[in-house]
């Protein structure tokens, strides 16, 4: 399970904030394997995705709804990308 917090803010978050949160939050995620394989295989960042993509991925790990494989869009990326994949408990 992944342990994220809302970031708090007045106002709502701008598409730039969102990308920011996203990547943060998948940082405090990640073992040392993962940092190792996107070193050596590469990874599309987040500036790549669409706005869209963006907001649907920042309601999914900060908003109420989850997805049905709880997996985010960097760990679909990765594990598509690398031989070790995230792997969910």
């Amino acid at each position: 399970m992944r342990t994220t917090k809302k970031q708090t803010r007045e106002e709502e978050p701008s598409i730039d904030d969102m990308r920011y949160d996203i990547a943060e939050a998948e940082a405090m995620n990640m073992t040392t394997s993962h940092v190792i394989d996107l070193l050596m295989d590469g990874y599309e960042g987040l500036e790549n995705f669409s706005d869209l993509e963006v907001r649907e991925e920042w309601d999914e790990i900060f908003g109420d709804e989850k997805d049905e494989n709880n997996y985010s869009i960097i760990e679909g990326a990765i594990r598509q990308s690398t031989k070790n994949p995230i792997k969910k408990p």
